[in-house]
């Protein structure tokens, strides 16, 4: 599966029952949304840390978890690498889980990902933030 370019609802149409979908938007000059939709587990890894090291190359990064229904230890860790590369280039990648994914919630706080960057409640509320670049 390639990650899908600038459409936040394209999709490859490929497995998604069976695997997630990874889009890439540009949603404005220096940030981009990289969102995961489905279940997401070590059959995406490649494509995720594909997408985020393309989405980081020129860019702050927010990763949209709201429709993400699942994700495994390989996604948490392609996350904590990302956020740790792009910290170490002076970007942000910020992550917008709703109070509603309380299962993707749950697993990024037992892996505590709050630690090493900003979760919103909303992808309002992580544009928002992402946009008033310090």
């Amino acid at each position: 599966m390639r990650p899908q370019q600038d459409d936040p609802n394209a999709s490859s149409g490929e497995g998604e029952n069976e695997r997630g979908t990874i889009t890439i938007a540009h949603h404005a000059p220096g940030l981009t949304i990289v969102a995961l939709l489905g279940e997401h587990d070590i059959s995406t890894e490649r494509q995720l840390s594909r997408a985020l090291n393309e989405a980081a190359e020129r860019s702050d990064v927010l990763v949209d978890l709201s429709e993400c229904r699942f994700m495994d230890s390989s996604v948490i860790r392609v996350l904590a690498s990302a956020a740790r590369a792009a910290a170490a280039r002076g970007e942000r990648l910020e992550l917008a889980i709703p109070t509603t994914q309380a299962p993707i919630r749950r697993i990024s706080e037992l892996a505590r990902l709050d630690e090493l960057l900003t979760i919103h409640d909303t992808r309002e509320a992580a544009l928002a933030s992402l946009e008033r670049r310090p």
